[in-house]
């Protein structure tokens, strides 16, 4: 048998697949030459775009080291999620976020989209939230996708991270330090929205700070150290998942050392349908009581 040069490198073949699945999941499809991965340049102000030339954009398929060889952006697999960003923001107009608001049931000011630069994506027809960390860059670029079900049958929309990129717990960038403001933790990036609204429309910006946990289950580590003399108060859906979730999250701050000043739950009332969440709540609140009292 005769060893390829490949074969005595080592070929990372699990990174590959995901720099390939992050591309194509942003709407980028590509053929496989050599060490690269060809397309077609996504972004919508490039040369190759408008005077419609083909394969201009290159990624190495082991290190996700990308460019275009018209417009001449460049960069990482961070600077990739960072331009799609930009691209659907752009792109982004006063009548899609409208829509998105009335689709969303008005529970969330137009302002909370516009501050959290959630951008239609033209080319997967798909809305993006960024996730940033704690330096204020975008680490993350969640799609609302649907997904299937199989174990119900049903389809149903989610936020769902970019291939190749960790969670990050959504509003991480907003969390005000050297402060005993208590912390609201609830589950995905729309009751985060919702709630900010919410506590925008009463006044108490400046009294609350909020987190969202990625999803019920997942709450990284190396972020639980922001509960440190806090007042943590959670708010997951009203399903297994958040119940379960809701004791993890709680179970991992003591095994990790963290020191919250008081943890509180909410406990659903008994009959409401599995899986009411905050934004339920806010959207069947009357909108006399979205004010002050």
């Amino acid at each position: 048998m005769t060893l390829t040069a490949a074969d005595l490198i080592g070929h990372n073949g699990a990174a590959e697949s995901k720099y390939q699945m992050l591309l194509e999941w942003h709407g980028v499809h590509t053929n496989i030459v050599n060490k690269e991965f060809i397309g077609d340049c996504p972004f919508y102000d490039c040369p190759s775009v408008l005077e419609g030339k083909p394969d201009k954009f290159t990624m190495n398929r082991q290190t996700a080291e990308w460019q275009c060889f018209m417009c001449g952006r460049k960069g990482n697999a961070y600077g990739f999620i960072r331009e799609v960003h930009r691209n659907s923001l752009e792109q982004t107009t006063p009548h899609h976020l409208q829509e998105l608001r009335e689709l969303r049931k008005n529970a969330i000011d137009l302002l909370d989209l516009v501050e959290m630069q959630l951008a239609f994506n033209p080319s997967t027809k798909e809305w993006t939230a960024p996730a940033w960390n704690v330096e204020g860059k975008i680490v993350n670029l969640y799609l609302w996708r649907e997904s299937y079900v199989p174990s119900s049958g049903k389809a149903y929309r989610q936020f769902l991270s970019s291939p190749s990129m960790s969670h990050v717990p959504y509003g991480i960038h907003r969390i005000r330090t050297g402060t005993n403001r208590p912390i609201w933790v609830c589950e995905g990036q729309w009751d985060y929205l919702a709630l900010a609204s919410l506590f925008r429309r009463l006044d108490l910006t400046n009294k609350f700070d909020i987190l969202a946990a990625p999803g019920a289950g997942t709450f990284p580590r190396k972020y639980l150290s922001v509960f440190n003399g806090r007042e943590v108060i959670i708010c997951y859906d009203n399903d297994p998942a958040g119940q379960a979730g809701t004791d993890s999250l709680i179970g991992n701050m003591a095994s990790n050392g963290i020191m919250p000043t008081g943890v509180k739950r909410l406990e659903w009332p008994v009959g409401l349908d599995q899986g009411f969440d905050i934004s339920d709540v806010i959207t069947k609140l009357p909108q006399g009581l979205w004010k002050k009292q």
